[in-house]
């Protein structure tokens, strides 16, 4: 967790380079949208509310095919799926640190152990999102913030 970070490879060597900031952002917002994607709509109101462009949709939609490619270049095909009004990340190919934070917040819940702790402070490598402004992660932030202290307290207590 921490800042995003994409990368071409599982073995986290090479950088997948997006276009603009805002491309990063928008990877970034779907896969925090996860199975429930995210319409125009939303994506303006998270990632263009600031935009003073008189075509946000032609925006949106530039960006979108810019993420497709770039992520198509990196060997992922058919990556931005559209659906009932809505995009999504196809994460067949995707991994995210934030799903193995995830699944070991749930056993840690379950079982409270030193060992899972140890796991999560690891994967803890800061705010998550820390290099957007990004006001749609604030909820997840605090959440994982919590997480990471209940977890230091059950290591250092």
């Amino acid at each position: 967790m921490g800042a995003f970070t994409v990368y071409q490879d599982r073995n986290k060597q090479n950088l997948l380079k997006f276009r603009t900031k805002k491309e990063r952002e928008l990877l970034a917002f779907l896969l925090d949208a996860g199975d429930q994607g995210a319409t125009k709509e939303q994506i303006y109101n998270a990632i263009w509310w600031e935009s003073e462009s008189k075509n946000i949709k032609n925006l949106i939609a530039v960006n979108l095919r810019h993420l497709k490619n770039d992520l198509e270049c990196a060997g992922i095909e058919e990556s931005v799926i559209y659906r009932e009004n809505r995009y999504f990340i196809c994460r067949d190919e995707v991994a995210c640190d934030i799903d193995l934070f995830e699944q070991i917040y749930e056993e840690f819940r379950l079982h409270n152990t030193t060992g899972l702790a140890q796991m999560l402070l690891s994967l803890y490598k800061g705010e998550y999102l820390s290099d957007f402004e990004a006001l749609w992660a604030v909820a997840k932030r605090v959440r994982y913030q919590e997480i990471y202290e209940r977890a230091k307290k059950c290591c250092y207590n």
